[in-house]
């Protein structure tokens, strides 16, 4: 999986397995992590909304449905998802997310941390299905960059 984001910072983040990196454009870093035990739960996360069904997401999650409300003047239906495990829980305490009422696709979320922070996330140009090759879903790295491993 590979995910750019152009705000608040730009980045981009790229998860393979057990091993995740994300580059810094703008002072030219990638840092890389092993997952390591951890993998397991960064997918549970990852597939929210995007290619889970709601049996998969019942295993994990106890779901509610809070009602409809718009994302960009789009009508959606807000749905909140709490970790059924302890393990989850020390990470995320609670999850929205905003769904199209005519097809399903997640269109916000809202991670909500158990230090009360929270992570808002809009989706924007969404693409059902392109054509993706294993080169289009990698980091794309300058020469030159400088690598990180923040574990070590």
């Amino acid at each position: 999986m590979l995910a750019e984001f152009s705000s608040p910072e730009e980045r981009a983040v790229a998860f393979d397995g057990r091993k995740v990196q994300i580059y810094y454009p703008r002072i030219q870093t990638v840092q890389e992590y092993d997952l390591g035990k951890q993998s397991s739960l960064i997918d549970q996360f990852l597939l929210l909304g995007f290619g889970s069904n709601s049996s998969e997401l019942k295993k994990s999650y106890d779901i509610k449905w809070v009602g409809e409300e718009p994302v960009n003047g789009i009508k959606c239906d807000r749905l909140e998802l709490t970790p059924k495990s302890d393990e989850a829980r020390q990470h995320v305490r609670r999850i929205e997310i905003w769904d199209l009422a005519q097809d399903g696709v997640t269109q916000q979320q809202k991670i909500h941390q158990p230090s009360r922070d929270y992570v808002l996330i809009t989706y924007r140009d969404i693409k059902l299905n392109p054509p993706l090759t294993d080169d289009s879903t990698r980091l794309k790295l300058p020469k030159g960059v400088k690598k990180e491993t923040p574990q070590k």
